[in-house]
């Protein structure tokens, strides 16, 4: 690791406020998916990069919480169970 670089801290299952207060104090930029404003409510379900990546210093990291903000999307979607129309 180099000057530049830090380790993004694990913020998976704690509060959002507190959460993005780490992200912050590492030297990070918090935010929500999709270029929405970080979270502010409920508990961190998944963090982009993941915890100990090694990033450059005010690089962001992306949080997702369990209040209404979905975690991560699949990226295939699963098969419709609708019958065609006849």
């Amino acid at each position: 690791m180099t000057d530049a670089t830090v380790h993004v801290p694990d913020v998976i299952g704690i509060g959002a406020v507190e959460a993005c207060g780490a992200i912050r104090s590492a030297g990070l930029s918090p935010t929500g998916p999709q270029r929405e404003p970080e979270p502010i409510e409920g508990t961190i379900v998944g963090q982009e990069p993941g915890p100990d990546a090694v990033v450059r210093i005010g690089a962001s990291v992306v949080l997702w919480s369990d209040s209404g903000r979905a975690g991560p999307t699949p990226l295939v979607s699963e098969p419709s169970t609708t019958a065609a129309p006849a």
